[in-house]
């Protein structure tokens, strides 16, 4: 079954299930249903490579000077948190 993410104090849609917030409308595509094993919904973060990792790993000599500190820098604040 699909999760309704409609703010459930303005949610006036007609195939909401406002006990359970679920979507009971299968055939739409609706901007706030959001189905039970999308990673949004089970609110798992899923990490991307970043603009310049893919640089940095495959491609270190097209940096250029002072860029590759640059991006360690980035790199280790990113696992610093």
């Amino acid at each position: 079954m699909a999760r309704c993410e409609l703010s459930e104090d303005i949610n006036n849609c007609p195939f909401c299930n406002k006990e359970k917030m679920e979507c009971l409308n299968a055939k739409t595509k609706c901007a706030f249903r959001t189905e039970e094993n999308d990673n949004v919904a089970n609110n798992q973060y899923v990490r991307k490579e970043r603009w310049y990792e893919k640089y940095y790993k495959n491609s270190p000599e097209l940096l250029l000077d002072g860029e590759k500190e640059m991006i360690e820098k980035w790199m280790t604040a990113e696992k610093n948190g």
